[in-house]
């Protein structure tokens, strides 16, 4: 007799593609099929009417059924929030999903509390670092940090991607089922420093800072952007800046680079697999605020990168200091150009650092580690 296949539902709130995005994206396409039915639901790429993102076509590609939530928005709006909630109870009570799989902040709460109205056997929920975590007034932290915490005691079982992220709330209350489960990738197909500096339409000889990610504030690119001109203007050697993505804070990016003398070709765009270019850049930089376990660190590892980022989220538990790579503070301009200067200065340091964080990843951060482990979640009694 044939068990039946195990429903699972995917929820997360914008359909670009970010981490949390690949994060569903590689376990929705990974999951086995005679064992697992899978369906993945979401918003647009952020704001109200907004269209639909990349997202839904890699799912469309891989041939896994998708729902468009339409009110869902990054920000908090009341009345979009109560229909998201709405429609996320009548999606529950209409697919009989065994587990619901949940992940970004709103989707979580709202997420959770519609499973419980629906009464979902199984509600997972993925925290792809604490919003409270970002640059705000301490009130909005603070109505973050209840969110997270009715999220959090809602869900049956909680995944954070970092043990930084797990001990942050050690101590809340209704704390219950939490696992630190580390994000993996999968081996990247890098293209040759050669082909991807012609891609990118980088001279041979140039002496590339780079970066890739989202274009928001949490990413603040506007700190990398001050401390390459600072450096420029201090240090003999010439270097560029490339950083590919995009995103909200685009124009602002791009019209503060020339503003400062860089140009208006440092921010590229966006650029579909954009981690199979990184070995057109020398240093990998992650100016962020804000970060889970950021994928983008652990493809620049794969390459042997040097990298420098900030000590936020999980971070630290893939860069450790001066071992394999370096990390600074967040709107330490000073620490970025120093970092950035030693590295400049020392091929031989560049290369014991991106060796050292190709050998760290390779062993720590698997894609069929972390995979097996959600599953396990899935299917424990």
């Amino acid at each position: 007799m044939n068990t039946p296949r195990k429903k699972i539902l995917y929820v997360i709130t914008k359909s670009n593609m970010g981490g949390a995005q690949r994060y569903v994206m590689d376990l929705a396409s990974a999951l086995p099929r005679e064992q697992f039915d899978v369906a993945v639901a979401f918003g647009g790429t952020g704001s109200k009417d907004a269209e639909v993102g990349l997202l839904e076509k890699r799912l469309n590609q891989a041939n896994i059924r998708t729902v468009h939530i339409k009110n869902f928005i990054r920000n908090v709006s009341v009345i979009s929030d109560i229909r998201v909630l709405l429609e996320l109870i009548t999606l529950f009570r209409t697919e009989r999903p065994d587990v619901v799989h949940l992940n970004s902040s709103k989707a979580v709460v709202l997420g959770a509390l519609a499973g419980r109205v629906a009464d979902v056997p199984h509600i997972v929920g993925t925290v792809h670092g604490w919003a409270f975590n970002e640059t705000r007034p301490w009130w909005q932290k603070k109505v973050l940090a209840l969110g997270h915490l009715l999220g959090v005691a809602l869900c049956h079982t909680t995944i954070v991607v970092s043990k930084k992220d797990r001990t942050q709330i050690a101590s809340w209350p209704f704390v219950k089922k939490i696992t630190v489960v580390l994000n993996g990738v999968a081996p990247v197909d890098f293209l040759s420093r050669e082909d991807a500096r012609k891609e990118l339409t980088i001279s041979a000889d140039a002496f590339v800072i780079g970066s890739i990610g989202e274009l928001t504030k949490n990413k603040n690119y506007q700190v990398l952007v001050e401390a390459v001109v600072t450096l420029q203007k201090e240090s003999p050697k010439t270097c560029s800046l490339v950083v590919i993505g995009s995103g909200e804070e685009k124009e602002y990016l791009k019209a503060l680079s020339n503003k400062k003398g860089l140009g208006d070709n440092v921010f590229v765009g966006f650029i579909e697999n954009a981690a199979r270019l990184l070995r057109a850049y020398d240093i990998f930089v992650l100016p962020s605020l804000k970060e889970g376990l950021p994928y983008v660190l652990l493809e620049a590892g794969q390459a042997s990168l040097p990298v420098i980022a900030t000590n936020v989220g999980g971070v630290s538990e893939i860069i450790e200091d001066k071992e394999t790579g370096v990390l600074v503070e967040p709107n330490d301009t000073h620490a970025f150009c120093d970092a950035l200067q030693k590295y400049i200065n020392s091929a031989s340091l560049r290369e014991e650092h991106g060796r050292a964080l190709q050998k760290k990843v390779l062993k720590e951060f698997s894609l069929e580690i972390m995979i097996a482990k959600i599953i396990a979640l899935y299917t424990k009694p």
